[in-house]
């Protein structure tokens, strides 16, 4: 994923499966700051995120700070696998 400053990278994940979240080469974590939603499970391995979602139809807010910046993430679950796929959205802080 690359970094933008001030952008909200809006993610979505099908409920019971796995998403990785990597970010470019060189670049760490540092710290992750996850909203309140139960349904979602956040692991850290190394430098990459894995989320995962227990049902359909939830948001969850995460901030990563990495080496570079932060990074501002909306995720959402959905029912369908092959749609959570294909969906991948920059969005500019202004449309929220």
């Amino acid at each position: 994923m690359p970094y933008v400053p001030d952008q909200i990278y809006d993610l979505t994940v099908a409920d019971r499966t796995l998403l990785a979240i990597d970010f470019p080469t060189g670049e760490h974590i540092k710290a992750v700051a996850q909203s309140t939603a139960p349904v979602f499970h956040v692991q850290r391995t190394g430098d990459t995120l894995q989320v995962t979602a227990d049902k359909p139809g939830e948001t969850m807010g995460l901030n990563v700070t990495t080496t570079r910046g932060t990074y501002h993430l909306q995720i959402a679950s959905i029912a369908d696998a092959l749609t959570a796929a294909h969906i991948v959205h920059f969005v500019t802080p202004s449309a929220y």
